[in-house]
């Protein structure tokens, strides 16, 4: 069952508007969005982050009512050893960028990612294998792709999840719509190992052959950091409730 935490956080309703990514960010950080990303999460919904001393990711603790499981991380050199109860359940070797270029999933698969100048991930491959890739465009994941595949396993075609965006700058750097395909959890996403987030906060997702959509809204705390983003799924005009994940955040200026 999926466990949902919320926080006593101040919350206000954030009113945005439809628009594409434009590299201007309104003057937060030219044409380089990453000086815009002001925060650095702690916690989302059951997951508690936390860094060492260079600011790296240390740990990522799982609590549920009764529990909870912890992975660590150790790192040396480019590489980065990741174990959950004492067993090692993520190989990965890291770039000069800290970005995760091969990731050995313990026991399940080895999936490799290859970025593009501005550190965001753009493909996959699963055992060697392509799996999904992502088309960035105005410093935003405009789609990721899916194979679609034949009865016999072989491939037909590659759909596409498309996606749209608000006008507000993503200042905490969250995925709202991860390429799930490239094989992670989202807190795997928020630790930045998959690279960087779209620099605006997305406003729909949908894939170019079915009719069906979803929409992301969000709530901030008087500094403007995100408290909860929430799904809405379903037929134009007739969306339901889906999902939602809770936020906390430290600041890092």
């Amino acid at each position: 069952m999926k466990k949902i935490f919320t926080f006593a956080l101040v919350a206000l309703a954030a009113t945005v508007a439809l628009s594409s990514c434009k590299k201007d960010n309104s003057g937060q950080g030219g044409d380089d969005p990453t000086a815009k990303v002001t925060a650095r999460i702690v916690k989302m919904d059951g997951y508690s982050f936390s860094y060492n001393s260079d600011g790296k990711v240390s740990a990522v603790t799982e609590s549920w009512d009764g529990g909870s499981e912890t992975h660590e991380f150790t790192y040396s050199g480019n590489k980065l050893t990741i174990k959950k109860d004492g067993a090692v359940v993520f190989n990965i070797t890291l770039n000069d960028k800290g970005l995760a270029t091969t990731v050995d999933k313990v026991g399940e698969a080895v999936y490799t990612y290859s970025y593009d100048a501005n550190n965001f991930c753009i493909s996959c491959k699963k055992d060697g294998v392509d799996q999904c890739q992502q088309a960035i465009d105005d410093y935003c994941v405009q789609y990721w792709t899916r194979a679609k595949k034949n009865d016999d396993g072989t491939l037909d075609h590659w759909r596409h999840k498309d996606h749209t965006y608000l006008t507000q700058d993503n200042t905490c750097g969250i995925h709202s719509e991860w390429a799930e395909d490239f094989g992670m959890k989202r807190w795997f996403y928020e630790t930045g190992l998959l690279g960087r987030a779209s620099a605006k906060y997305m406003k729909t997702a949908q894939w170019d052959d079915a009719e069906k959509i979803a929409e992301f809204t969000y709530e901030f705390d008087a500094i403007g950091y995100i408290t909860k983003e929430t799904k809405m799924y379903g037929m134009p005009g007739a969306l339901e409730f889906d999902d939602e994940h809770t936020f906390e955040w430290q600041s890092i200026n």
